[in-house]
């Protein structure tokens, strides 16, 4: 074999090798990409006197106050806001918030 088809051999195996560690370094899953929940609620959800509430969950201070009349939901639902929602994303929060009746 000649010196000129080893270095062609060499870096044919090296760009091999490359694309491969490439590839599997980009399908790695990312701090950013993970699914995982967060530490602790963003919200909490709550009866504040016949209506539903959102609290901060760390110092327990009224956020906002719904014109949902909470007398009105099914007594575990009431049950559950009694003790306090928590609520992890601003998407459950919706949710939340329209199956309540807002």
């Amino acid at each position: 074999m000649t010196v000129q088809k080893k270095w062609m051999t060499f870096l044919l195996i090296l760009c091999i090798l490359v694309t491969a560690m490439s590839t599997a370094f980009l399908l790695q899953p990312t701090a950013a990409s993970e699914s995982a929940p967060p530490a602790g609620p963003i919200y909490l959800l709550r009866d504040d006197h016949g209506f539903l509430a959102l609290y901060d969950p760390d110092s327990g201070e009224l956020i906002r106050r719904y014109e949902i009349y909470t007398r009105l939901l099914p007594d575990t639902d009431l049950d559950a806001l009694r003790e306090g929602i928590p609520v992890y994303t601003d998407s459950e929060l919706e949710r939340l918030i329209e199956d309540y009746g807002g």
